[in-house]
This record gives C-alpha cells, structure tokens and sequence, in this order.
C-alpha cells in the first residue's frame, strides 16, 4: 500500500514538473512582444517626381487669316524650351522656323501694327518662378511672298519705361495694339502701381521691329 501511495506521487510530481517547463511565462511573453515592437520597419525610398506629358502642357495653335496659315507648336519642356511656326499660303517661300523661347509658351495670336493689311503672328511665353517674366516673340509677313522673325527691342533701352521693373506682368493687345502691363517696384517691395507700355512694329534695315514706344501708369 505504502509503495502505491509512493508510485503516485512521484507520477504527480514529473507531470507537474513537465507542465511548467512547457508553458512560458508572463515575463517569457512581455519580452518578446517587446522585442518584435522594438524592429524597425523597412521605409521604401522616396520616388523622385515623374515629368510626364501631361505636367509640360505642349502648346499647339493654328491660325488662319486671308489665305495664310500658321501652326505653331512648342513641346514646352522646362529647359532649352523651343517655338515651331510652320507656315502655308506664301507664295514664294514657306520656310519652318524654329526658336528658341524664353519659359513656357502660353498663346499665340495675329495681328497687323504697322497696318499694312498683312497680318504677323506673335507668340507670348511666360517664365516660371518669383521672378516670372513675360516674353513675346514675333514673325512678320513680306507682303504674303515670304516670312520671316520680328526683331524685338529689349525693354532695358528705354530707361525711363523701365524704371520700377522687377518681372511679372502680360503682353495682351488692346483694339488692335500691343501693350505689356507690368508691376513697379521701389526697394524690392511692389508699390501697388502698373506701368503699361506700348509697342510699335517699325520696319528696320533687314527686318521688322518691335519696340516700346510710349508707356503710362495705371
């Protein structure tokens, strides 16, 4: 009897021994949560921004008057940008121009300044950044025979037109005349006044030119 009792004992004592060396503690389990909280997540790399077509908005236009075709087009990359006017209805020569632009081209349009009854096709262009500059870019016709680039005047020449320029501003026609509107700034800070200028199309030694003739504030 005493052996039985003997026998059961030692059987309680290696179950219960065998019991807790299979199951880990709460210490056991507190370290490894910890431990798998405290690996770094990997961080994918940064994708550096994709220029795509649709972020350079190429500028196409077609523009038709009296017989004479222009289609102009520009691929308005950010550097080295370029101006493609490629003509039809000349009667001698219809040549394909190709320029090299200042910023991004935005319009295009006809017009006739020196009222000649031939029209020339300018094309504006606009710089990007805090120191957005406007541009204009000008083709004339030779009496519908041929065409050829519009030299145009720096702003610079004319002191006191430029007096107060620091960029920004437009080139738009109004009832048939060229003028460029720009801010006026005194010490680097904008006055809250706009200086218009207006252009002329003269004829030089060699070809047209466009240069500032007159300018008024606003």
């Amino acid at each position: 009897m005493k052996s039985s009792i003997f026998i059961l004992c030692l059987f309680a004592i290696a179950f219960w021994s065998c019991s807790g060396n299979g199951r880990p503690s709460e210490g056991q389990d507190s370290a490894s949560a910890d431990s798998a909280a405290a690996l770094p997540t990997e961080e994918k790399p940064a994708r550096p921004p994709v220029l795509s077509g649709k972020n350079r908005m190429p500028f196409e236009k077609k523009l038709e008057r009296g017989g004479i075709t222009f289609h102009l087009s520009s691929p308005n990359v950010p550097e080295e940008n370029t101006l493609v006017v490629a003509p039809s209805g000349f009667e001698l020569r219809n040549d394909t121009f190709q320029i090299g632009v200042e910023g991004m081209v935005t319009d295009a349009q006809l017009a006739d300044l020196d009222q000649d009854g031939f029209q020339e096709v300018y094309a504006f262009s606009r710089t990007v950044g805090s120191d957005s500059t406007a541009h204009v870019y000008g083709f004339s016709s030779f009496r519908n025979r041929s065409y050829g680039p519009i030299g145009v005047q720096q702003l610079s020449a004319k002191k006191d037109m430029a007096e107060g320029f620091n960029g920004h501003g437009r080139f738009y026609f109004e009832d048939g005349t060229l003028k460029r509107s720009f801010p006026i700034f005194e010490g680097g800070k904008a006055t809250g006044k706009n200086r218009i200028i207006t252009y002329a199309l003269r004829q030089g030694e060699a070809s047209f030119i466009l240069e500032p003739v007159s300018a008024e504030m606003e």
